[in-house]
């Protein structure tokens, strides 16, 4: 997913960190539905950047509770604490263009997989979207 936003990161000025967790527990998903997801955010970062900045895209594993996470994290304006608990509504949108489906449909999306995403932003500082996804069951 990260190689299809490389060019339009360089074109932003976004230098794109990359931390992938290293034998992560396997996931049940259907690959193309969550790759969208990811897409999207990573594309709403860049479109928040548009005068630069990084994007840390990370991943891990929360043993605790059986869950493996995937967080995209930016250093862009942020979002403001009016819009937050809206983010994920449909056509709900602070964007000049765009229809303000994206985070709705990716949520949907997360949730029909078992998983959920959250939000953290500070006006000013950037923005963090991190999607959590239940580890596959062990075969005994």
């Amino acid at each position: 997913m990260l190689r299809l936003i490389e060019t339009d990161a360089r074109r932003s000025c976004v230098t794109v960190i990359r931390k992938p967790e290293e034998g992560l527990p396997r996931v049940s998903l259907v690959p193309d539905r969550m790759q969208q997801v990811f897409l999207n955010l990573a594309i709403n970062a860049l479109e928040a950047m548009a005068g630069g900045g990084w994007l840390h895209v990370c991943t891990g594993y929360d043993g605790g509770w059986e869950e493996v996470w995937a967080s995209f994290a930016d250093n862009g304006p942020g979002i403001a604490c009016d819009d937050l608990p809206r983010v994920f509504d449909s056509f709900y949108t602070t964007k000049p263009e765009g229809l303000g489906l994206g985070l709705h449909v990716s949520k949907n999306i997360v949730e029909e997989h078992g998983g959920r995403i959250e939000v953290e932003s500070t006006l000013g500082e950037g923005t963090t979207f991190k999607v959590w996804l239940p580890v596959q069951a062990r075969r005994s």
